[in-house]
């Protein structure tokens, strides 16, 4: 009998041992997983800082929601727009950014669908494009929206490249957007 209890204690001890151990492995994975793109996006910066900080200098006006209402005016949503563009162009100059990522990119896109805007068509072109994570041509769209403004400077030279924008998201906007990447 105590050997039978012997074998059942060691065996249930084993168990223990082996779910708390993959229990750490998994926890250990998820955390991995989830800071890897900060990990990236820290460690692409790190290789030439002082570029980096002349960067994070030259944008001011940093907001991370866009602020729009339904009485937002169609100036309001194109100047949200130029500036959620700015982490993915090149641009000689740039003021003020606003995260371009899915919430942003569908409130914008509710504001202009309700609207009476005269640029309402074009807009909305845009915004389905970008709801469908298609932003091959976000310089033209930038400039498009930059020209609507009436911009005279920072017209939109390229698209920046991944590492140009993991460090722009980073400089400007913090972990907080890179980690739920």
């Amino acid at each position: 009998m105590k050997t039978i209890k012997r074998k059942i204690s060691k065996r249930n001890t084993w168990i223990i041992s082996a779910v708390i151990g993959l229990a750490i492995i998994g926890i250990g994975s998820y955390e991995i997983y989830i800071n890897i793109g900060s990990y990236e996006v820290k460690q692409l910066v790190s290789e030439n800082p002082k570029e980096a900080v002349q960067q994070a200098a030259k944008i001011e006006g940093i907001r991370y929601s866009t602020g729009l209402t339904g009485s937002s005016t169609e100036d309001d949503v194109l100047n949200v727009m130029n500036k959620m563009c700015h982490q993915k162009i090149e641009a000689s100059e740039k003021w003020g950014a606003i995260p371009m990522i899915p919430d942003t990119i569908n409130a914008v896109y509710n504001i202009v669908e309700a609207s009476k805007f005269t640029d309402k068509e074009e807009l909305l072109q845009i915004l389905t494009k970008w709801k469908n994570n298609d932003f091959s041509s976000v310089d033209s769209d930038h400039n498009t929206v930059w020209q609507l403004e009436g911009g005279t400077v920072g017209k939109a030279t390229g698209i920046a490249t991944p590492k140009e924008e993991a460090e722009f998201i980073l400089l400007n906007f913090g972990s907080k957007l890179t980690s739920g990447k």
